[in-house]
């Protein structure tokens, strides 16, 4: 009998110590049992959710894996850091109508069943997320037309903008971050999928000769020299013309300004049409945009 106790004792605590070793899976309700051939569980782990026409995801390790139950995480934002565990699927027999009419590929490690996910903390978003007169990277690829700031790709809403540009050029241009594209830029090129920071609308873009200059490291003084021909800016004893030559109307011949500039394949300023200017030659070393 005192065997059959002691027994019984040392399989109580061996049950405790691994009920206590156990990494907790947390419940909220919202497995909605769609998937079948379940192979593995994951325990709780911190993920970040993604979404697209393709379907919902949730990325772990750099690795991407589709959610068949979506009502689980319908709640979340594309971008959010949650805390998720899931099954993993074979297959999955529920698809959205979204996920049948688009066409667009992402590349995912296979299906998954959510069974516990709550959030951790939404990225602050920015929609007033504006940059100007930046360097930025035209990035065009079968999937549409980006332009890469920081290092980030940010797709272009109106993407007839950049039609006359290739792959890899270098311009200077302005960008801002739109909630939502309403221009067909959303239009599915091909079946491939792009990483990227979300829409965006272009606006300034001119094509710039270095790939090298950095707007924010140009800072000089010019000698401000106008004339008949138009309005120039001395640098190194060497004169560009300004494209922008109505941010510098209230300066006169001959002053001495502190401004950047970044030199331009060419020059796109509506309002040089409506100018009048002589025909006399004043060597140049090619456009610029100035600014302070």
């Amino acid at each position: 009998m005192k065997i059959l106790s002691v027994l019984a004792t040392s399989i109580f605590v061996l049950v405790v110590l691994l009920t206590g070793c156990q990494k907790d899976v947390f419940d909220n309700g919202k497995n909605d049992g769609s998937s079948t051939g379940n192979d593995s569980t994951l325990v709780a782990q911190k993920m970040e959710f993604i979404k697209d026409c393709t379907g919902s995801y949730l990325r772990l390790d750099g690795k991407d894996y589709q959610v068949c139950n979506t009502s689980s995480t319908a709640e979340f934002l594309n971008g959010d850091v949650i805390m998720a565990s899931f099954i993993a699927s074979k297959e999955c027999s529920v698809m959205d109508s979204s996920q049948l009419t688009c066409k667009m590929y992402h590349a995912n490690e296979g299906w998954i069943n959510v069974i516990a996910a709550k959030l951790l903390y939404r990225p602050t978003t920015n929609p007033d997320f504006k940059v100007e007169n930046v360097k930025l990277k035209v990035i065009i690829n079968c999937s549409g037309f980006y332009l890469q700031y920081n290092n980030e790709d940010y797709r272009v809403c109106n993407y007839d903008l950049l039609k006359d540009f290739k792959d890899g050029e270098w311009v200077i241009g302005s960008i801002y971050q739109l909630k939502e594209c309403l221009n067909n830029g959303d239009k599915v090129f091909c079946e491939m999928y792009h990483p990227n920071k979300g829409f965006v609308k272009a606006y300034n873009i001119q094509k710039i000769d270095d790939s090298t200059v950095d707007p924010s490291k140009t800072s000089c003084k010019l000698e401000i020299i106008k004339d008949c021909t138009g309005t120039y800016v001395r640098w190194n004893d060497k004169d560009y013309q300004v494209c922008n030559f109505e941010l510098l109307e209230k300066f006169k011949n001959g002053e001495v300004i502190e401004a950047k500039f970044y030199r331009l394949k060419e020059c796109e300023n509506p309002l040089l049409k409506d100018m009048v200017f002589c025909a006399m030659y004043h060597q140049n070393e090619g456009w610029v945009k100035v600014w302070f």
